[in-house]
């Protein structure tokens, strides 16, 4: 799945959406510190740790939701028809099967990875990439928090908010 695809697909749900059906929502992973994995181990190492991630992704989402290598070490996951109390639950499960079973390089050399996961459920009046903007945000104040969690996009009244952007965007358009 290419970003391209998946934008696509996103504006497809987005249109259910718009029609009053269930939610979309999005999860923005990262694997934490990734370029020390590639720097120490190699990047066959590194090759190996995400194509590990995108297996366990997909032993947690459901065959509806479609996954999807963001850039660098970041991974954007659709997830159609899920509030944002399932997104929240679906990421917390994605970091479970990230953090509890560290990831075999090679030659029984293993390697304890964690992720950072920014949450956002997408709003019927908003673009798609707004969305992704604020996972990303979310995204970016869990590496500020410390890295290796979840971090909803909220707002003060309890639905998902537009962030400002702490740091200059990381993605990287087509």
């Amino acid at each position: 799945m290419n970003r391209r695809r998946l934008m696509d697909m996103g504006h497809s749900e987005m249109a259910k959406q718009q029609r009053g059906e269930p939610p979309l929502a999005l999860l923005l992973c990262d694997l934490d510190h990734f370029k020390r994995i590639n720097d120490t181990h190699g990047h066959r190492a590194g090759d190996l740790v995400l194509q590990d991630f995108y297996r366990r992704a997909l032993g947690v989402t459901r065959s509806t939701d479609t996954i999807c290598r963001w850039g660098g070490e970041e991974f954007l996951i659709l997830l159609p028809d899920t509030p944002t109390a399932g997104a929240h639950d679906l990421a917390e499960r994605l970091h479970q099967a990230v953090v509890t079973t560290p990831f075999r390089v090679g030659s029984g050399k293993v390697l304890h990875v964690t992720v950072t996961i920014g949450v956002a459920t997408v709003r019927a009046s908003e673009d798609l990439l707004d969305a992704v903007h604020r996972a990303d945000a979310a995204l970016y104040q869990g590496k500020q928090q410390g890295r290796n969690q979840v971090v909803l996009s909220q707002a003060p009244t309890g639905q998902d908010a537009r962030p400002e952007r702490a740091r200059s965007p990381a993605m990287r358009q087509d």
